[in-house]
Order: C-alpha cells, then structure tokens, then sequence
C-alpha cells in the first residue's frame, strides 16, 4: 500500500520553503533546495494541477519559475544541471498550465545556452532537451501550441534549428552544410 498524498496546505507550506531556499547564496543550500524540488515534483503526480491545484499555483506564481530561469546563469554545473531537471520535472507536472513559462525556458534558458560561445552548459542543456524530446506529447505539444499559434515563438522550429546547429558545427546557428 501506497502512502497517503500528503494535504495540500503541507505541500504548498514546503513549495513555498523550497523555492525561498533559492535565493540563498550558499551553494550547499541551492543544491539541497533544488534536490527536494526535483524530488517533489517526481513524485507529486504527472498530473498535478488537477491532483493538487494550490501547490501546482504555488509552483506556477510563486517564485519558482523566476528563481529557475536564473539559476540557470549559474556558474556550477552541478547547480544548472539540478535547475534543468527541475525545468523539465515542472513541465512534466504541469506542461498545459505553464505555456508562457515554457516558452521563457526554452529560449532564455536552453536555446540562450545552445547558443552562446563559451560552450558552458552545453552538453547539460542538450540532454536536458533529449529528456523533453523522447516525449513524443512534449514535441507535439510544442509545436501545436506553438509552431501553430500566431501569437507564439516557433519554439518547435527554433529547437530543432538549435538541435541541428549543435550536431553540425558544435554550436550557434545550422549552416547550409549542417542541414
């Protein structure tokens, strides 16, 4: 037999503890608070809006996502590839709820790493991108909510170009030959 879901009150209560833990400046502190994370969020549900909306709203409004997007300028590897696992846990958890947010990750996070010159992060970045491609619904999804949206970054495309510039040339923009 399973444990019973911990209330949601406690899960939002400890959301909120974690995500507060993020803007510490000790590395120790960043790294354990980024591993509780990932551990919540896999274990929570693949669906938990609808399992748990008060802590998926905290996840989505309450500081996690701002203090993600910068903690993936971070210096230490350990600390960007626990900031990407995260990234890819929350959209796992929540990927209908978080359209704007993933279209931030994407291109302030992964696509900004691809393609900068120091290479920093990169092969990180690139198996983070793996992850959300062996997700045949996460591919579909970007590109149907997306690619086909007037009003959004052809995110589905970008990727792909990025994918295709990164096997090609080690980095930046595909080149003719690349494709």
């Amino acid at each position: 037999p399973s444990p019973a879901p911990a209330p949601t009150p406690v899960l939002v209560r400890l959301l909120r503890l974690l995500t507060s833990i993020l803007t510490s400046p000790c590395p120790d502190a960043l790294v354990l608070s980024l591993t509780l994370t990932n551990v919540a969020l896999e274990t929570l549900s693949t669906d938990l809006h609808a399992s748990h909306p008060a802590a998926a709203d905290e996840l989505r409004n309450g500081g996690l996502c701002r203090h993600l997007v910068r903690l993936s300028a971070a210096a230490c590897p350990h600390v960007l590839g626990l900031t990407l696992r995260c990234v890819f846990n929350l959209f796992c958890g929540m990927r209908d709820k978080m359209k704007v947010q993933l279209e931030v990750f994407v291109t302030s996070v992964h696509l900004r790493i691809l393609g900068g010159d120091d290479g920093r992060g990169r092969d990180l970045v690139l198996e983070s991108l793996l992850e959300f491609c062996q997700d045949p619904a996460a591919m579909f999804d970007l590109y149907a909510n997306y690619d086909c949206d007037a009003y959004c970054t052809d995110l589905f495309q970008r990727v792909c170009a990025a994918l295709a510039g990164a096997v090609g040339n080690g980095g930046g923009a595909p080149n003719g030959l690349a494709l």
